[in-house]
């Protein structure tokens, strides 16, 4: 009489592979809404970031400035009516390009001694 013992062949079965396929996709499931809530929350903090920066450089400005506040926007020469002096000189001045030397290190150093306070 022949051997009728079979040999298992060493492997994984179909069933095994679509097991750990559905435990990836629950942990998938789980992870990325923790994923997407960390993201925003490191989007809301760089934007409390960059508001701080901006408010921080406002402070330097009114400072230098005896208290004023930047222009929100002007022309470089304008006419009494504040439109621009020319046409073909249509340069301009924003409050964020007021704040440029309090937004590089080092530009936005105030001493008392460089403004009269008169």
């Amino acid at each position: 009489m022949g051997n009728t013992h079979r040999h298992r062949r060493a492997g994984i079965t179909l069933l095994e592979v679509l097991i750990v396929v559905a435990m990836m996709a629950v942990l998938l499931g789980v992870l990325l809404p923790a994923v997407s809530k960390a993201r925003g929350l490191a989007t809301t903090t760089s934007c409390q970031a960059n508001l701080h920066t901006l408010w921080t450089a406002c402070l330097q400005y009114t400072t230098a400035y005896n208290g004023r506040y930047p222009y929100g926007f002007i022309f470089n020469q304008q006419n009494s009516r504040g439109r621009p002096a020319s046409t073909s000189d249509i340069r301009y001045i924003t409050w964020f390009s007021s704040f440029d030397k309090y937004l590089t290190p080092g530009g936005g150093i105030v001493d008392s001694n460089t403004y009269d306070t008169n």
